[in-house]
Protein backbone atom coordinates (compact mmCIF):
# COMPACT_ATOMS: atom_id res chain seq x y z
CA UNK A 1 0.00 0.00 0.00
CA UNK A 2 1.14 3.34 -0.95
CA UNK A 3 -1.47 5.91 -0.04
CA UNK A 4 -4.77 5.55 2.22
CA UNK A 5 -7.37 7.61 0.59
CA UNK A 6 -8.97 10.70 2.59
CA UNK A 7 -12.46 9.06 2.13
CA UNK A 8 -11.18 5.68 2.98
CA UNK A 9 -12.96 5.44 6.33
CA UNK A 10 -16.11 7.99 5.56
CA UNK A 11 -18.46 5.42 6.31
CA UNK A 12 -16.92 3.67 9.01
CA UNK A 13 -17.08 4.64 12.88
CA UNK A 14 -16.66 1.98 15.06
CA UNK A 15 -13.53 0.17 13.55
CA UNK A 16 -11.10 -0.59 17.14
CA UNK A 17 -8.38 -1.30 15.12
CA UNK A 18 -6.54 -0.27 12.01
CA UNK A 19 -3.07 -1.93 11.09
CA UNK A 20 -1.06 -0.71 8.23
CA UNK A 21 2.56 -1.66 9.20
CA UNK A 22 5.26 -2.57 6.79
CA UNK A 23 3.89 -0.95 3.58
CA UNK A 24 5.08 1.10 1.14
CA UNK A 25 2.78 4.55 2.73
CA UNK A 26 4.72 7.96 1.80
CA UNK A 27 2.37 10.29 3.31
CA UNK A 28 -0.77 11.14 4.68
CA UNK A 29 -3.45 13.12 4.43
CA UNK A 30 -4.43 15.27 7.60
CA UNK A 31 -8.66 14.19 7.14
CA UNK A 32 -7.60 10.44 6.74
CA UNK A 33 -8.73 9.04 9.97
CA UNK A 34 -11.25 11.49 10.92
CA UNK A 35 -14.59 10.39 12.40
CA UNK A 36 -12.69 7.33 13.83
CA UNK A 37 -13.80 8.35 17.71
CA UNK A 38 -13.97 4.46 18.46
CA UNK A 39 -10.16 3.71 17.00
CA UNK A 40 -7.82 2.49 20.04
CA UNK A 41 -4.97 0.90 17.91
CA UNK A 42 -3.57 2.21 14.92
CA UNK A 43 0.07 0.85 13.97
CA UNK A 44 1.64 2.66 11.10
CA UNK A 45 5.51 1.30 11.74
CA UNK A 46 7.62 0.70 9.07
CA UNK A 47 6.42 2.88 6.65
CA UNK A 48 7.54 5.71 4.39
CA UNK A 49 6.56 8.16 6.32
CA UNK A 50 8.58 11.32 6.61
CA UNK A 51 6.02 13.81 7.59
CA UNK A 52 2.90 13.68 10.13
CA UNK A 53 0.02 16.40 9.47
CA UNK A 54 -0.44 18.29 12.40
CA UNK A 55 -4.37 17.25 12.80
CA UNK A 56 -4.30 14.06 11.64
CA UNK A 57 -4.81 12.21 15.21
CA UNK A 58 -7.15 15.28 16.46
CA UNK A 59 -10.20 12.86 16.37
CA UNK A 60 -9.07 9.59 17.87
CA UNK A 61 -9.81 10.64 21.60
CA UNK A 62 -9.89 6.64 22.43
CA UNK A 63 -6.94 6.10 20.54
CA UNK A 64 -4.55 3.84 23.18
CA UNK A 65 -1.56 2.92 20.85
CA UNK A 66 0.11 4.26 18.43
CA UNK A 67 3.06 2.74 16.12
CA UNK A 68 5.17 5.01 14.48
CA UNK A 69 8.51 3.29 14.56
Amino acid sequence: IKSIPTSFFKNVKRIKEIHFFNNSIQALNEETFTGLESLQVLELSFNKLSNIPKNLFIDLNNLLELGLN
